[in-house]
């Protein structure tokens, strides 16, 4: 009985590191904001690798991480992207929804929200060492509860 648990072991090890892998993801990163708020004319940077295994299309996503109770519904955001090959800019707009219509959301009992919004999806060898801008585009000047702006590329 003890033989037959050790040969089962290892295996049963591995497939649990597999089922935990995320083997879509080619390039996830977070910049924190300063203490004093994102402001109007802060823009987030964000150089994406060369990607060289990449093949097929990348879906990008922008991620936020925002204390709870944010003093908005939803946070507008714009986005420049300039890709390599060939050269281009795009622009693109969106709109985060924090909370439902009731000012309600089911992730507030924890200390930090995290939200990740689809963007748009490119063909890999577009994303190739591209450019992306990310910056507010909310009424006030100084946006107070959001902590950290990210980026996300998973290959689909």
């Amino acid at each position: 009985m003890c033989r037959r648990r050790s040969k089962l072991w290892p295996l049963l090890c591995l497939l649990v590191v597999g089922a935990g892998c995320d083997h879509g993801r080619v390039y996830h990163s977070y910049q924190p904001i300063g203490e004093d708020g994102w402001d109007r004319r802060d823009t987030f940077v964000f150089q994406l690798p060369c990607m060289p295994d990449s093949t097929g299309r990348i879906d990008l996503s922008l991620c936020l991480r925002v204390c709870p109770q944010p003093l908005w519904r939803h946070l507008a955001v714009g986005v420049e992207y300039h890709l390599t090959s060939p050269d281009t800019l795009y622009r693109d707009t969106f709109l985060v929804a924090l909370s439902d219509s009731a000012g309600l959301n089911p992730k507030a009992c924890s200390s930090l929200l995290q939200y990740s919004h689809p963007m748009a999806s490119f063909e890999a060898g577009r994303l190739q060492g591209a450019t992306l801008r990310v910056f507010h585009l909310m009424r006030r000047e100084t946006l107070r509860r959001v902590t950290d702006v990210g980026i996300r590329a998973e290959q689909r």
